[in-house]
């Protein structure tokens, strides 16, 4: 019988284990609790995110992680500096 990793964690009986620190600062970046990461319950703007770090894992060279990241700090320098017009927003995304 095989199981998930996921489901080795707890069973029906016994309370949840704690996130993982790891695990609950990526849910705290993302604005989400990790038992929604945990139960796949995520948003277009989660999906989007987990989109990004499956593709720099698929990034080998150092360089090009290197650049990536610029890229992604350019982006979120410019979304700062201009918010979206009034009456626009990005629903899936939170709002810190």
């Amino acid at each position: 019988m095989r199981m998930n990793s996921l489901s080795c964690m707890s069973s029906p009986s016994s309370p949840p284990a704690p996130p993982h620190p790891r695990l609950q600062e990526i849910a705290d970046a993302l604005g989400i609790s990790p038992d929604q990461l945990r139960a796949g319950q995520a948003s277009p703007f989660v999906d989007g995110a987990l989109d990004l770090v499956r593709l720099y894992a698929t990034i080998s060279d150092l360089q090009g992680r290197q650049r990536v990241l610029n890229i992604a700090r350019r982006e979120a320098e410019r979304s700062e500096e201009a918010p979206p017009p009034p009456g626009i927003a990005d629903p899936g995304r939170p709002t810190v």
